[in-house]
């Protein structure tokens, strides 16, 4: 099991860099009010992200024994993938 958190971690950590760098270099990109306005599968997929973290949150609090797995649920309602992938790491790392 522990293979598998360390690769649920290399995974957020390229995430976040991938976040830091993105964001210095695509000054010149859609605001995303465009984006949404006129895209249909950008609502979907925008939607859909939202959908995930409900159901991932619900996970956490509900099916995890963990401490502080509600302020992990909280955190992965507001801000997904950044606060999941983590929880899911050490979740991997010390499952029984």
């Amino acid at each position: 099991m522990k293979r598998e958190a360390y690769i649920v971690l290399t995974i957020w950590i390229f995430l976040t860099l991938f976040m830091i760098f993105d964001a210095n270099f695509l000054v010149d990109s859609y605001s995303l009010v465009d984006v949404l306005g006129n895209s249909s599968f950008a609502r979907i997929m925008f939607t859909d992200i939202g959908a995930v973290s409900t159901v991932l949150a619900y996970w956490i609090a509900f099916h995890t024994e963990y401490k502080g797995r509600y302020i992990v649920a909280i955190l992965t309602m507001f801000i997904g993938s950044f606060a999941f992938l983590p929880y899911l790491a050490y979740y991997l790392y010390y499952k029984k």
